[in-house]
């Protein structure tokens, strides 16, 4: 069910057909094709893993604390905006470490301000 590639659009089908019990243990490896949003699969991905707010959240808590900024980027605007505010909240401290002390990456791809955007939202 994991994609080879990024035009793997048969297994993209056999995703959105799969049950909650056969996605859940392969996030962390469909967390991977929204590396780059502009990769075929990759909205359609982003699609699919936000139907996994809560059990995304552990994975994307490393993503964030990682390195490839662009990931952390897309991960912030394809997953956790679109999430309620009690998911973002357990993401909190994640999100505060990136916009008050970002990498030199992290502020080229603007992840610290968009960070600082999520914070925001959910004091409103």
């Amino acid at each position: 069910m994991i994609p080879r590639d990024k035009f793997d659009e048969l297994a993209m089908l056999r995703l959105q057909m799969s049950t909650r019990e056969e996605i859940i243990p392969i996030l962390p490896e469909l967390l991977v094709w929204i590396q780059d949003m502009n990769w075929p699969i990759a909205a359609k991905m982003a699609e699919l893993l936000r139907a996994y707010p809560k059990e995304t959240v552990p994975h994307i808590k490393d993503i964030l604390k990682g390195t490839d900024s662009i990931w952390k980027y897309w991960c912030l605007q394809e997953l956790v905006i679109p999430m309620t505010k009690d998911h973002q909240l357990l993401l909190k401290e994640e999100l505060m470490q990136l916009s008050h002390y970002p990498s030199k990456d992290d502020r080229l791809e603007e992840v610290d301000q968009l960070a600082a955007e999520i914070l925001q939202m959910q004091l409103r």
